[in-house]
């Protein structure tokens, strides 16, 4: 492991997986390699969710996967099982954002500039997260 919250790399059949560095980032890993998947633009999605609220362009969002749902506040993301009421996990918004950029770099490092003019072009708007990516 590089310094970074989760390693993330490719099972023995190309699939997403990942590594994290404690057990408090499995959730979030969990999130980005089951819901997020190999899609590029939900990983962008994700990400603007997060950055609009972490600058406070937007006071709250919520995210809906096929196995989590997550609500994104000033306080944070909070992530629960859709199958399970008991698990729940909350992440501070610097911590989920920087996982989610990291994630963006392991599913397009050679292609994001392109995958962000796709996103911005889809979306009629400038991605909020382009000056750092």
């Amino acid at each position: 492991m590089t310094g970074r919250r989760v390693e993330f790399f490719r099972d023995e059949l190309g699939a997403p997986d990942g590594r994290p560095s404690s057990e408090s980032y499995a959730s979030i890993a969990s999130l980005l390699v089951s819901d997020v998947g190999n899609s590029t633009r939900w990983c962008l999605d994700l990400l603007s969710m997060l950055e609009d609220v972490r600058t406070g362009t937007s006071d709250e969002d919520e995210w809906l996967g096929n196995s989590c749902a997550g609500v994104i506040t000033k306080n944070g993301f909070e992530l629960t099982d859709l199958y399970d009421d008991e698990w729940t996990f909350r992440y501070g918004l610097d911590d989920a954002h920087d996982v989610t950029v990291d994630y963006l770099d392991f599913l397009a490092r050679d292609t994001v500039r392109s995958e962000v003019d796709q996103w911005e072009a889809t979306k009629g708007r400038r991605h909020p997260c382009r000056g750092h990516l």
